[in-house]
């Protein structure tokens, strides 16, 4: 629908199609199944690094490019794009269309999903014995805007919406193929341990959809976009009634997390908050997991191949990870986060052979409302499996600095509550400068030591 306007600009907000609140509460339920997480996962192993990404997209002898997720108890599952048969002779413009779609993917990309996902799991459709829905349901880019708490109005909200709907189309485009995949089966009524199959299905189906949009100077205003949406075919082993334990719960927040490519720690944390409360039961059953660092960073398409990673990836990967484990206890996603081993932040310089240390340790991820046993207490860290080394007084280090190393000040900031952007706009100094004084790169000057003592005080 297309509405004519001369000199006003004004949303139609009365003309949209009235979508249910999916995230009431602040929590929303979504499928939490071995489907879903490969679809996330190969989300996150998209953008424009996708090339140089560990256990990423692979072409196959077909040329068709797909993202494999191999159970722990065997099966495998495909995913891959509904690519046409118009390029099937030409190899190379088959491949060419295919790594464009997978480089599309983005943040946004899985605040669509987790939106449409919630929106079929939402509590107010009713209390049927086949829970979630398995008929369509409604979903408008108004309401993604809404789950991600955009305050942006405008033509820069209707540029968003336009960019909603590319997501949407493209996720719409996703197929999979499942190979024997243990699950619960409905045609024999128990478990079939030797594996489910279905070949060809859709993540999401969308059905029909309309625009709104208004004329405004000859430019055209998007106004909402609402769709039919259902799920695939994937729904018969996974949301039927005998498989309500596929139902995984996510906090608005984690939609609320910036999308802009230019966020690097809210995005980090967003992949991080989804990989790890939305994807793993063990979080909901036990109350807290444990990932290893470059087993986590792999998982949401974080850990490049070494011949991509440049000499400050690791320093800039550890500083994005600490921010974001920061933004997500803040936000009240985890409860707490403790490091296992003695290289966490403030715990390790950056002395020769830390990276090796800092991917190999491991993390424990607690849930926010968690009631610890006895036995779940914090671990002591420890160095023993790494050895012990000599610490030297960094270069970088001020002999008046009360905190004794850049690793001190870091510390200092996040048990302060304060990204390193905050304190460097306090210090009157560029991210960058401060990222340097952190890293132990630079030294710190007297007055600048002083300006950090006043904001984050003497340390304990």
């Amino acid at each position: 629908m297309q509405v004519g306007v001369s000199d006003t600009d004004f949303e139609f907000s009365q003309t949209t199609r009235y979508v249910p609140n999916a995230f009431v509460g602040g929590v929303a339920q979504i499928p939490n199944n071995p489907l879903i997480a490969a679809a996330f996962t190969a989300i996150f192993k998209g953008g424009p690094k996708a090339r140089a990404l560990i256990n990423g997209w692979e072409i196959d002898q077909d040329g068709i490019i797909k993202y494999r997720h191999i159970g722990r108890r065997g099966g495998e599952i495909a995913i891959y794009f509904d690519v046409g048969k118009e390029n099937a002779a030409n190899r190379g413009a088959l491949v060419a269309k295919q790594i464009a779609l997978i480089e599309a993917f983005n943040p946004l990309t899985a605040d669509t999903l987790l939106s449409v996902l919630a929106q079929i799991c939402e509590r107010g459709s009713g209390n049927r014995s086949f829970y979630p829905l398995t008929t369509p349901v409604l979903i408008s880019t108004n309401a993604v805007l809404k789950y991600k708490g955009v305050k942006r109005w405008g033509w820069e909200r209707s540029d968003l919406r336009r960019r909603i709907k590319q997501e949407l189309e493209l996720l719409g485009r996703l197929r999979f193929d499942v190979l024997q995949f243990p699950s619960w089966d409905p045609a024999i009524k128990s478990w079939n341990h030797k594996g489910v199959s279905v070949v060809g299905d859709k993540i999401i189906d969308l059905m029909d959809g309309d625009e709104i949009a208004v004329v405004l100077n000859n430019r055209e205003k998007l106004l909402d976009a609402t769709w039919t949406v259902r799920i695939g075919h994937w729904g018969r082993w996974w949301l039927n009634a005998q498989a309500k334990v596929w139902l995984g719960e996510v906090p608005q927040n984690l939609m609320e997390f910036d999308h802009r490519a230019n966020r690097g720690a809210a995005n980090l944390a967003k992949k991080v908050g989804i990989s790890t409360t939305v994807l793993l039961e063990a979080l909901k059953s036990r109350g807290y997991v444990e990932r290893r660092v470059d087993h986590l960073l792999e998982a949401i398409g974080e850990l490049p191949i070494m011949e991509a990673r440049d000499s400050h990836w690791a320093g800039r990967t550890r500083d994005r990870f600490d921010e974001a484990l920061m933004r997500l206890q803040e936000a009240g996603v985890f409860g707490k986060v403790t490091w296992l081993s003695a290289v966490g932040p403030g715990d390790l310089d950056r002395n020769k052979g830390w990276v090796e240390q800092w991917l190999g340790s491991k993390i424990r991820i607690y849930r926010k409302d968690a009631t610890l046993r006895p036995d779940e207490e914090d671990p002591p860290k420890s160095n023993r499996q790494y050895g012990r080394r000599k610490v030297r007084r960094p270069n970088g280090a001020s002999a008046e600095s009360p905190f004794g190393t850049g690793t001190s000040i870091r510390k200092q900031r996040i048990a302060s509550s304060m990204t390193q952007s905050q304190l460097a706009k306090k210090l009157n100094i560029s991210n960058a400068y401060l990222s340097k004084i952190e890293n132990q790169k630079v030294p710190v000057t007297k007055a600048i030591m002083q300006r950090i003592a006043s904001y984050l005080g003497a340390p304990d």
